[in-house]
């Protein structure tokens, strides 16, 4: 397991104490402070949102929609890629939410196939609200990563919807997730550093932000739920951000306009690529779909990711 086991019991102590917190005060910790959950969590809200979509005659199309899950290939630019790197392949995966939808790990596995990526990263919520239980979870999540064949592996980190103790089936079962540290990639004597960050939308600790500040040297990738630590993450000179959370809006007006925005920061990130002053990044749309399990105008994806030395 990655990180001292020290350091990890300290964090899962943390991590559950922040879960109990949620669910039985609902209240989120994040990076700017506490907060009441959203409203668009609740219950109540969420049969609303499933009954308008039932009686608007659209849920047939909003699940099929949901299940078209699109590939997506970008080639990114960097002058100070080591040159080991050039053509280095990622494919990233991001709020999946398996065993909410059925056939959606189907769906997932049809886009994938006959991609071999040197680098799979997971960037949170693998579950939804904990659920399933995560050794099911886990079993649920192994076809996709067996349809991947990955050189380097499987890099992960957990979402809001992701309890800690997901972190330990997943590296039962093969994936190394990162929890506020750092792991080295190397091609001979090129080093590429990636660090992984737990979730700071609602399980925000200050180890999160020291970590990300504590990599200084080489060229840097941060792995984040969220792109709320995009500005930070830019000062301390990282050069790819790679997250999600947010489903790209999920149910969007046409021309992909996002209706909901669930961000408390960093709003503008909420979707697809964008670049700070030296920072690039990627908020993936997500391979799954939550509650309703729907999508209007923004179709789930999986994003390959070629990173190239210009």
């Amino acid at each position: 397991m990655a990180g001292s086991s020290r350091s990890r019991q300290a964090w899962r102590d943390h991590r559950r104490t922040l879960e109990r917190r949620l669910t039985v005060d609902r209240r989120q910790t994040g990076i700017s402070g506490e907060r009441k959950l959203l409203p668009l969590a609740s219950g109540t809200v969420q049969w609303l949102i499933r009954t308008v979509v039932r009686l608007s005659g659209l849920q047939g199309r909003g699940r099929r929609n949901a299940l078209a899950v699109r590939r997506e290939d970008l080639e990114l630019y960097f002058p100070d890629l080591p040159a080991a790197f050039d053509g280095y392949s990622i494919l990233h995966l991001s709020d999946l939410h398996v065993g909410l939808m059925p056939g959606g790990e189907a769906a997932i596995v049809r886009a994938i196939r006959g991609i071999h990526p040197d680098l799979v990263v997971l960037t949170g919520d693998i579950q939804t609200h904990g659920q399933p239980e995560p050794g099911l979870a886990v079993r649920l999540l192994a076809p996709i990563l067996s349809a991947c064949d990955a050189a380097d592996g499987t890099l992960a980190v957990l979402g809001n919807h992701d309890v800690a103790d997901l972190a330990e089936g997943l590296e039962a079962g093969g994936v190394r997730v990162l929890i506020n540290e750092a792991l080295a990639l190397h091609r001979g004597d090129a080093t590429l550093q990636v660090v992984g960050l737990d979730d700071v939308y609602s399980f925000f600790s200050p180890a999160a932000t020291a970590a990300l500040t504590a990599c200084r040297d080489g060229f840097r990738i941060l792995l984040a739920h969220t792109p709320e630590l995009a500005t930070l993450a830019d000062e301390a000179g990282y050069r790819l951000y790679l997250c999600g959370h947010t489903h790209g809006g999920q149910i969007c007006l046409p021309g992909g306009r996002i209706l909901i925005n669930v961000l408390s920061s960093h709003r503008h990130l909420a979707r697809g690529f964008w670049r700070l002053t030296g920072l690039q990044g990627y908020t993936s749309r997500g391979a799954g779909s939550s509650s309703p399990g729907v999508r209007y105008n923004c179709p789930p994806e999986v994003t390959l990711i070629r990173l190239r030395r210009s």
